[in-house]
């Protein structure tokens, strides 16, 4: 369930200038979409490339979650798919039959550069936060040689509780990053009529927006499920934000969430036992 694309006018504006500014001048341009698990980085990214005019390459593909995968993935898919596009010859893109990592990094922009030979191209790498160091350093490399030919690469990066990592920095530093945040009160009911809810009550769109904070797959699974509390998907998602919470974090909110949404921090930090100062700090610091 996921209903028609609803909002997002502003980063897709920026994402088409983008891709035009590519095709006019021959330059590429690095893009990390971040955001919230669930807020919508893919769906607007698979919208932008379903909206390119026809003669655009496109390549999607996404990262690698766990151990197991394939050596450089998703570049050696990427790479593929833009080449039989063009009815190229690709070479394979892993580690043997390169004298080193340097060399095999330069033959992957070769191969985009010929790619772009013909015309601008978009690739999108879904899911890059869960990529391994070899390709962030991969993606980095890639990234600092697109003012040589127009390919527009996309990475979604879903943020996480703790904050920017280091790794998001170091591929931040040579990106043009859109954050995407959830729906605002007035999206929330245009996406609750996608999902098909005729004619929301207003009221509900107002607790529902209260309760998901505007965020499409908590609505979704909420909609799906409106009896167990947004059931399993929506489950999972929670216990993964809150698992990756510092130990400090957790008991915070386990004590919030015990007293109600409307708890006075000094409630809280009675129950914990601290300063409402050191509540404050340890949630805004």
């Amino acid at each position: 369930m996921t209903g028609e694309f609803v909002g997002r006018a502003a980063e897709m504006a920026v994402l088409r200038d983008w891709a035009d500014e590519a095709a006019a001048t021959g330059v590429g341009r690095f893009v990390l979409v971040t955001g919230d698990a669930g807020v919508g980085k893919t769906r607007l990214c698979a919208e932008f490339l379903r909206r390119l005019d026809p003669g655009v390459v496109i390549a999607w593909s996404r990262c690698w979650i766990g151990d197991g995968g394939p050596p450089l993935w998703p570049w050696p898919d990427l790479v593929a798919e833009l080449a039989g596009h063009r009815e190229i010859p690709v070479e394979s893109v892993h580690s043997g039959g390169y004298a080193d990592r340097f060399e095999l990094f330069r033959n992957v922009v070769d191969q985009l550069r010929t790619v772009c030979a013909g015309g601008p191209a978009v690739a999108l790498l879904d899911d890059l936060h869960a990529a391994n160091h070899d390709v962030g350093l991969l993606t980095r490399f890639v990234s600092r040689c697109l003012h040589r030919f127009p390919l527009l690469l996309v990475a979604t990066w879903r943020s996480e509780p703790a904050g920017p990592s280091s790794r998001l920095g170091a591929l931040a530093r040579g990106a043009t990053s859109i954050e995407v945040g959830p729906f605002r009160e007035e999206e929330v009911s245009a996406y609750l009529r996608s999902l098909g809810c005729s004619d929301p009550d207003p009221a509900e769109v107002a607790r529902l927006f209260a309760f998901t904070g505007g965020n499409p797959l908590y609505l979704a699974e909420l909609v799906r499920h409106p009896t167990t509390g947004g059931g399993s998907g929506l489950v999972r998602t929670l216990n993964r934000r809150v698992t990756g919470l510092a130990p400090r974090h957790r008991r915070i909110l386990a004590a919030a969430a015990l007293l109600g949404d409307d708890a006075p921090v000094g409630e809280v930090g009675q129950v914990l036992g601290c300063p409402a100062a050191d509540i404050v700090e340890a949630v805004h610091g």
